[in-house]
């Protein structure tokens, strides 16, 4: 869906896909400016308008974010061929399940756990961009 060397934003540089997930894909890509990893994610022009309208949700809450528990995009909108995409910076955790087999001490497994839950409360009582408008 984006080509490798696509520049985003004069920002960012898109290099491979990771994972595809139908129209939804992932892309491995760089911050020019210090060259720190990002992740690309986009979802096709020709995905139903209600997957659109789902990325488009999440980019918007994913946008607002100021959280050390969660991504916070870098850039998102939409390109000329109608393609909607967020920047983040990379994620290479790994799933939360493997840590559990590799002995991780239950209490740091709980703390992952109460952190994983401030992030989504964060989710639910961040204001909108709508709602710091009008404060």
């Amino acid at each position: 869906m984006i080509a490798p060397g696509t520049l985003i934003e004069g920002q960012y540089k898109v290099w491979e896909e990771v994972s595809n997930f139908g129209t939804e894909l992932l892309y491995a890509g760089q911050r020019l400016s210090d060259g720190a990893p990002v992740d690309v994610r986009v979802v096709s022009a020709g995905a139903p308008r209600a997957r659109r309208k789902q990325f488009s949700d999440v980019a918007s809450i994913v946008g607002r974010l100021d959280h050390p528990n969660c991504l916070s995009a870098l850039g998102a909108g939409q390109l000329v061929d109608r393609t909607l995409y967020t920047v983040t910076d990379a994620l290479n955790a790994g799933p939360l399940a493997g840590l559990a087999g590799r002995g991780v001490p239950p209490r740091v497994l709980a703390e992952i756990g109460m952190q994983l839950m401030s992030g989504l409360c964060l989710l639910y009582t961040s204001p909108s961009p709508r709602d710091r408008q009008k404060s």
